[in-house]
């Protein structure tokens, strides 16, 4: 990913359960990134990847689907 002219690497992991979904992300760059930086890249990861969507209705829909 490419976030204010930096390429950086995410790595996804599921720490959660089904009622509790938590992720942690951890962020990977050539060089240190400020405490700035990255607190500007969660909401920007937030939204990218669709983290804060409701999708309740969808699970609810095809909960039965194999």
């Amino acid at each position: 990913m490419i976030w204010k002219s930096k390429r950086l690497g995410l790595k996804f992991e599921n720490t959660g359960t089904v009622n509790k979904p938590k992720i942690k992300v951890n962020i990977y760059s050539q060089k240190e990134l400020s405490k700035y930086f990255i607190d500007s890249l969660i909401p920007e990861i937030r939204w990218r990847f669709n983290f804060d969507q409701n999708i309740s209705e969808f699970c609810e829909k095809f909960k039965n689907d194999e």
